[in-house]
Formats: C-alpha cells, structure tokens, sequence
C-alpha cells in the first residue's frame, strides 16, 4: 500500500496553495518554456511543474507526460515536499516507499525522479519542479544538472507570485468598484430613509451623521485588510466606541473570526442600530444596564453572532427599532449575511441573533 505524504503544516500549505489560484489555470507558454529547458538541461524525457492539492498532483505544465493531474498517492511529490533539499529517487523499482506508484513514461514505468520544491515567500512548500525517467539513475543528477533545476525551480518561483500579484490586481480593482458602487446604494437609502422618517431637520441630520459615521467606520475595518475580509470584534468596537460608554458595560466574547464586506456592513449596521436604542429604551438608558455581544461558530462554517441586553428596563413592544432602524437590523442584515437576522423583546433585555452563512466566513476563520 503506498504511503501518501502528509506535510506537517498541511492545513496552512493547502490554504496557500488556493491563495495562489494557480490551479485548475490553463497552460501557460512561460510555465512550459522552463520546463522544456528542465527537460532538456537534465536529460530527461518528462519535466513537470506539479503542484500537490489535497488529493491529487495538478500539473501546470507537463513535458513529455499525457496526463494534467493524477491521484496524489500515485506521484512521487508529496514525499518531496517533506525535504529540505532536492529530493531524488535514483530507482524508485528498488524503493519501498513507491511500491504502488504506477507513474509511467509510455509503456515503461518510473524509475528516477529528482525535484526542487516550489515554495511561497514564506516558505511553505506548494509542488515541485520535477523531472523523470523510465530508465533509473544510480548516480542522481550531476552537480551542474541539480544547480540548473534549482535555479529553474527558482525562476518557476518568481513567476507564480508575479501571476498571484498580477490576479490581486485584478481583484483588487474589481472588488474597488464594488464597494464603491454598493457605498453608494446603500448611503443614498440610508439618506432617504433617515431623512423621510425624521420630523425637524435636525433630528434629521443628527441620526444621518450617525448611520454615516457607522458606514465609515465598517469602511475603515474593511480597508485595513481588504483580503482578509473584516475582523467581527473590530466591527463591533468600532461601532459601540462611538456611543462613549465604557468597556464594562459591555461583555465582547468571540475568537479571531472575519467575514466578507456585505457581512461586515450587515453586522456593522446593526450593532450601531441596536446600540442607538439600547441608549434610549434599553440596557444603555440606565447606569446597571450591560450588553453580551458573542459570535461563535457552527460546525457548517457559519457563524452565529448574539447581542443580549441585561440590567435595564424591561422591554416595551415600542421599544424595536421603528422605521429604517427595523430594516437595518432585520431585512437589511439578512441580506448581507446571507441568513436569518432577527429582533426579540424578551423580559431579560433585546435579543438580536445573526447566523452568517459559511459563504460569507473567510477561509481559516
């Protein structure tokens, strides 16, 4: 029974391997031109740049080999991630841990292999660039041969993070006119709405700076690190900071968990609108008053977010969040999330529970 090679951060090297967004990704001539000259510069028939995904080898350029990918147990690569230098094979025919590896070149089987892996900036291993014959090799690769690989590993390296940064630009510009464009919608419905719903002007501009400033700052969690999506506690401290009370008045309870932008904004949105009339009917209007906000996740992904208010008067069927606010806490949020948002008034304090789908959750979260 072959043995399949597990590295021992393999969790974390999967993650980046799917960060690069290499895989699955057509040919490439820059790819193939340095495998060809791996090829050639070590004398071999077959070249592959071979990347190990959890269950198979994809190769994104494969010289003198038919196939695009095979089952991970059926290639010589994970065992190559797991060393420090250029792993070789002088007659995989002679070696136990390959018994069942059934790679051939034509008809004839595998015998040597040697490759360099292909590591992140990090130095996570993510494939290899490798080379093979159907004929072994007692002696290896000559000390000019393993200096050419190496050096071409290298190269191979260089070019995966210019393609990754080149796609991050892409997205980058792509996600900009998203977030402008939905910055926009949603900041045009919270000035119509605000403004329909107030009864002076001024009551008018106050709680339109309020939802604005609210806006901002999800704005500001969002920019810090776009690519990782928002921290769910930053969001809610940003939000709750706002209304000047002190940290004891409110119990902030969650691992590191970070959410998409539409998320964000929904959660965000939320607690500033909860907060607002906590201060007027709720847990805020008076000295004892406390509020738990805990987020915590499902074994789906999900995440549950949880605001529970305690200590304050008991709640009125007039004291929800009326006009807008109602929609903010409730429709609006669902949307954004992607799940259920919903506002309960029972003896204790407010209640408001968010399940955040797993689509919305960001990967390792």
């Amino acid at each position: 029974m072959v043995n399949t090679f597990v590295h021992p951060r393999e969790a974390e090297r999967l993650h980046a391997l799917q960060n690069f967004g290499v895989l699955d990704t057509p040919k490439d001539e820059a790819f193939d031109g340095l495998a060809r000259l791996a090829a050639r510069l070590c004398r071999t028939p077959v070249a592959l740049i071979s990347f190990v995904d959890a269950g198979r080898l994809w190769f994104k350029s494969h010289v003198g080999f038919s196939e695009r990918e095979v089952p991970r147990e059926q290639g010589f690569c994970s065992a190559a991630l797991l060393e420090e230098d250029m792993f070789i094979i002088p007659d995989a025919a002679l070696d136990a841990r390959f018994s069942g590896v059934s790679l051939s070149i034509g008809e004839q089987p595998v015998r040597f292999y040697a490759g360099v892996q292909l590591r992140t900036p990090q130095g996570l291993p993510l494939g290899t660039l490798c080379v093979m014959d159907a004929d072994p090799r007692p002696r290896g690769l000559t000390s000019d041969e393993r200096q050419h690989l190496e050096l071409l590993a290298d190269q191979v390296g260089s070019l995966l993070v210019r393609c990754r940064d080149a796609q991050r630009q892409e997205f980058l510009l792509k996600e900009s006119v998203h977030r402008t464009k939905n910055i926009v919608s949603v900041a045009a419905a919270i000035a119509a709405r605000t403004l329909s719903e107030s009864d002076n002007m001024a009551d008018a501009k106050k709680g339109l700076a309020s939802r604005l400033q609210a806006l901002s700052n999800i704005q500001g969690s969002l920019l810090t690190d776009w690519e990782d999506g928002a921290s769910i506690r930053r969001v809610i401290e940003q939000q709750i900071a706002a209304f000047g009370h002190d940290d004891a008045r409110f119990l902030l309870e969650g691992a590191d968990v970070r959410v998409c932008s539409d998320a964000a904004e929904g959660i965000g949105l939320a607690v500033h609108e909860l907060a607002t009339n906590a201060v007027k009917y709720g847990a805020l209007s008076v000295s004892e008053g406390q509020i738990g906000v805990r987020w915590t996740k499902r074994g789906d992904g999900g995440v549950l977010v949880e605001w529970q208010e305690r200590g304050g008067p008991p709640p009125q069927p007039d004291d929800q969040p009326k006009g807008f606010g109602s929609v903010v806490v409730g429709a609006m949020a669902s949307q954004k999330i992607g799940g259920e948002a919903k506002l309960s008034l029972p003896p204790e304090g407010a209640r408001w529970t968010a399940d955040v789908a797993a689509s919305q959750v960001m990967p390792n979260a």
